[in-house]
């Protein structure tokens, strides 16, 4: 099984499998139910919304960058969302995005906010 090969630190997974290749976006696609992130390496990560949860673009898109970018499986990230203090969550994922986007902190506020809906 793939998930005891993570390694838990302080209640993040972080799977060694990640791409050594640095992969950018090529365009996204944000709807209320879904966001789709299109690679340069002709793939895709998808970040689905669950019913009960509210519509916030800009948590769909940084749950699929983190996704690409530490290359969780479906196993670790369930593991994740069980474990994750949902008050933080998205702190984190944007410390994760500007840490892997290699923005400053303005430029990815800046970016996030400039995020339109299909």
């Amino acid at each position: 099984m793939i998930s005891d090969k993570n390694v838990i630190f302080s209640n993040i997974i972080y799977s060694p499998f990640r791409s050594k290749k640095e992969v950018d976006i090529e365009r996204y696609i944000i709807n209320e139910n879904a966001t789709i992130i299109f690679w340069d390496d002709n793939t895709k990560t998808i970040s689905k919304r669950h019913l009960e949860d509210t519509f916030d673009k800009e948590l769909g898109f940084l749950f699929a960058y983190y996704y690409k970018k530490c290359g969780l499986t479906k196993a670790a990230r369930k593991r994740l969302l069980d474990c994750i203090d949902y008050s933080k969550i998205k702190t984190f994922l944007f410390e994760m995005f500007v840490k892997y986007s290699k923005k400053t902190p303005e430029q990815a506020r800046s970016y996030l906010k400039s995020l339109e809906l299909a």
